[in-house]
């Protein structure tokens, strides 16, 4: 029996679900032509988008895990805007019209994926964290208006500096916690993250209240969800030692996985058939953002990961992830498996 957690990021979600924001046009301010914008600018694709939903569909089709989740770390929107929000949470949750006679969107696989109807009527499908560019509101081209945006916060994202969720499948206890990198971010036009010792504290007492958990025989997992890499470079990485808070709270709570975004480059731990080492990461790169006219969105084009937490082989949970990718330029328009899934034993 296994959880599975479709992890994806940085969507950068236009207004609309215009078709004709293909891999090959861009721009979604008129005028500006696509070569001028800088790469972190470009709206989603749509043929990205469509190509997620028949991938996702397959893999769940294919492997039949008990529960189907959707994690997402950041970046739904390119700046923000409620209609960015409206058009990203309807492909999460539900579905989009792309023609009169054409529709996708995550929520279309719902009644084909196994175990939905416990996630339906006990937890919601999709987890996300937001990202700096969910923080810029309005169209401003260099994100200068940092405008508050605490009551869409509240409605798109579970209201607090952070969250937990805690499910529980067979014979795994998963506990998710989500932390908003990036609040109070001022003006940082380096994008770098941010975390408060009010938001680690907040957090802290979520997991106080939640400390049933695991029951009797069970295994517990912990997850976090950030948007901002704890291995980002200098122009991407935590300011004001957030980083150190975070690497406090991941080792005094024992968080066995850290699924990160923000920099749409992914990364994973090079090694398999050893435990994980507490608060691996995984980093997503960015899975529906266009490119420039002619060139990918990153060296890895569009990706997403599969992660499962199975027990099915032993009584000691492991972890197995599988990454795919999309690369246009040289003929792959559909998700395809980068390499066989990797088996992490969990501690």
């Amino acid at each position: 029996m296994s959880i599975a957690l479709v992890h994806i990021s940085d969507l950068h979600f236009h207004d609309d679900f215009d078709p004709s924001l293909t891999d090959q046009t861009g721009s979604p301010w008129s005028g500006v032509r696509s070569h001028l914008l800088p790469q972190g600018y470009m709206p989603h694709a749509f043929d990205a988008a469509v190509e997620l939903e028949l991938a996702v569909r397959r893999w769940t089709s294919q492997n039949r895990p008990a529960l189907s989740l959707v994690t997402v770390t950041g970046d739904l929107t390119i700046t923000g805007t409620p209609q960015q929000f409206a058009t990203s949470l309807s492909y999460l949750r539900s579905e989009v019209l792309v023609s009169w006679f054409q529709r996708t969107g995550l929520g279309r696989i719902e009644a084909n994926w196994a175990g939905m109807a416990l996630a339906r009527n006990k937890y919601p499908r999709v987890f996300a964290v937001p990202g700096n560019h969910d923080h810029w509101q309005g169209n401003h081209l260099a994100g200068i208006a940092n405008i508050p945006w605490t009551d869409l916060h509240g409605r798109f994202f579970p209201k607090g500096p952070g969250w937990v969720q805690t499910i529980t499948v067979g014979s795994t206890c998963l506990q998710l916690i989500g932390l908003d990198s990036t609040l109070g971010p001022g003006l940082r036009l380096a994008a770098r993250g941010k975390l408060t010792e009010e938001q680690i504290t907040h957090v802290q007492g979520l997991l106080k209240e939640r400390e049933h958990c695991p029951p009797e025989g069970k295994n517990l997992v912990r997850v976090l969800l950030v948007h901002h890499s704890i291995g980002g470079d200098m122009l991407h990485a935590y300011s004001g030692g957030s980083l150190e808070r975070l690497k406090s709270f991941v080792e005094d709570y024992k968080i066995n996985v850290i699924l990160t975004g923000h920099v749409h480059l992914p990364s994973w731990p090079d090694h398999s058939d050893e435990a994980l080492a507490l608060g691996s990461e995984f980093r997503c790169g960015t899975t529906l953002q266009g490119a420039a006219r002619g060139r990918e969105p990153s060296p890895w084009g569009q990706t997403f990961f599969v992660h499962e937490i199975t027990t099915e082989d032993s009584e000691n949970p492991k972890w197995i992830t599988t990454l795919f990718m999309r690369r246009t330029t040289t003929g792959l328009t559909s998700f395809h498996e980068f390499a066989s899934p990797t088996v992490y034993p969990l501690r």
